[in-house]
């Protein structure tokens, strides 16, 4: 990936990404990260100090259970790190995918492309017509946008979430809102926290804030109800704070983490119909028009919140969604096992 790696930088691609690593690498198979270093604290000191006596660009890293290889543009290292790790297969995420799986491919690795937002301009080169790259997506929703915009069919795989991480955080007295960003509908949890200032509201940042994220903190701060947080790399002190998760999304989310984890320990969802997240969301929860108008989002939270019958149906729908075969990791790491076997044969037979 071209963007920062735990334990520097944490987000849901990244914790996807982590879980993967950690359950094939429990399945017997050898992996590794490339990714971004992020400037400033320790583990960047070690790098650099580590790149100037190996002259490696991107040196290798464990502080995870895998090896992570990290440095500047992570596109230019894939040649450094083909060479060192010599991958069967590489899985390119978040940040400039479509670049990645470039280079993986010019440098003789077949490539899958594990696709989690719908923004393909924003992935840099586009992805090359080539059979030495495959597909997955996090939704079907995002499998379609993939048909539509790149003509090629894809294996869903929904994000990894381990239950047991995210267990024991229902009994919470407030609404939680993840990622403070018009697109992500700040601006309908902060005039429902105005409207209802008798119900706590938790308002917890996404990784690197922006000076919009500034101008809603400074809004929230005038709201004695409202309890704004930094990023955070542990989200499970949040959920146990949370009756309620809200995600009033103006932009097409791929999927809607935040509401898988939450519903793991029974806590509905208030979200937008956009995007994924009707398929995150499921029967445990409701989902709004983001563009319903305010009158329209309070009129749903007071069900949610007010409604005690309602509520504790919710409850058990979210419990039970979050409990569903097809998301359960055992199942997804032998789907995404699957892929990458299917994919080697497949590219190794064409070369």
């Amino acid at each position: 990936m071209t963007t920062p790696y735990p334990p520097q930088v944490f987000g849901g691609a990244r914790v996807t990404t982590h879980e993967f690593c950690r359950l094939l690498k429990a399945r017997g198979h050898e992996v590794a990260v490339l990714c971004q270093i992020a400037h400033g604290d320790r583990l960047w000191l070690k790098n650099r100090l580590r790149s100037r006596l190996t002259g490696s660009k991107f040196p290798e890293d464990r502080s995870q259970d895998y090896s992570v290889y990290r440095g500047w543009q992570p596109v230019a290292g894939v040649s450094e790190v083909a060479r060192r790790f010599a991958p069967d297969v590489a899985v390119a995420n978040a940040g400039f995918t479509g670049s990645v799986v470039h280079a993986f491919v010019k440098n003789g690795v077949p490539a899958i492309a594990q696709v989690s937002t719908v923004e393909f301009d924003r992935m840099g080169a586009p992805f090359p017509q080539s059979p030495q790259v495959a597909y997955t997506a996090n939704s079907e929703f995002t499998a379609g946008r993939i048909r539509e915009a790149l003509d090629q069919d894809c294996t869903v795989i929904p994000p990894l979430v381990i239950p047991e991480s995210y267990t024991g955080c229902e009994g919470g007295d407030s609404v939680l809102h993840v990622n403070p960003r018009r697109l992500k509908g700040i601006d309908i949890t902060l005039g429902l926290a105005e409207r209802r200032p008798d119900i706590p509201f938790h308002i917890v940042e996404a990784w690197g804030s922006s000076e919009e994220t500034h101008h809603h903190r400074d809004r929230a701060a005038s709201l004695p109800n409202v309890t704004w947080h930094d990023s955070v790399s542990d989200m499970r002190p949040l959920y146990r704070r949370a009756r309620l998760v809200i995600a009033p999304s103006r932009w097409p989310e791929a999927w809607g983490r935040v509401a898988t984890e939450a519903q793991v320990s029974g806590t509905p969802v208030l979200a937008s119909n956009r995007g994924g997240l009707p398929e995150a969301v499921g029967p445990g929860g409701m989902l709004l028009d983001p563009d319903a108008g305010l009158d329209a989002w309070e009129r749903a939270l007071s069900k949610l919140w007010d409604d005690h019958a309602r509520y504790d149906v919710l409850s058990s729908a979210a419990r039970a969604h979050a409990a569903r075969p097809e998301i359960q990791p055992e199942i997804l790491v032998a789907r995404f096992e699957d892929v990458l076997a299917q994919h080697c044969r497949a590219a190794t037979r064409r070369i």
